[in-house]
């Protein structure tokens, strides 16, 4: 929820910082849904999840914004 925040307030400042935090909103979402649906019992789509989790393309460690 504070990621969305920061994006909506990201929106003035630049598209840059816009679409990085967008992003992670959805690698969020899909790796928290890959947790809970593995704690669930639901391996097959908690793998899935995972996968796509992890090929939404996320800023390199050690940027800094």
């Amino acid at each position: 929820m504070l990621t969305a925040i920061f994006t909506v307030c990201a929106l003035r400042t630049n598209i840059v910082l816009f679409s990085a935090l967008l992003t992670l909103i959805f690698s969020f979402g899909c790796g928290s849904g890959a947790l809970w649906n593995l704690a669930e019992g639901n391996i097959e789509l908690g793998e899935q999840l995972f996968v796509v989790s992890a090929s939404i393309p996320r800023p390199p460690d050690g940027v800094s914004f």
